[in-house]
């Protein structure tokens, strides 16, 4: 996710202001990475998608992914900002 992010932000030329607290991680997954040092940002996470919305339609965004199968996990985890 971060090397994700961070490709995206350079690529459209903002920062990102990640919410830790909003990633969906499974208290197992944060459990394993605690015990074995691992960061879960930087952990490979096939099938995931990862996309900037205008904030304006973020809300709109988040409720067409709901309606689907694939998406009911789908959240905000954090916005675009000025570089800096």
């Amino acid at each position: 996710l971060a090397s994700t992010l961070n490709e995206l932000a350079d690529a459209a030329g903002v920062s990102v202001e990640l919410d830790e607290a909003a990633l969906p991680l499974r208290a197992e997954v944060k459990g394993m990475c605690e015990i074995l040092g691992l960061d879960p940002l930087y952990l490979a996470n096939e099938g995931t998608l990862v996309t900037f919305v205008p904030p304006d339609q973020a809300e709109a965004a988040l409720a067409a992914m709901h309606r689907t199968e694939a998406g009911h996990g789908a959240c905000i985890i954090g916005g675009a900002t000025e570089p800096g």
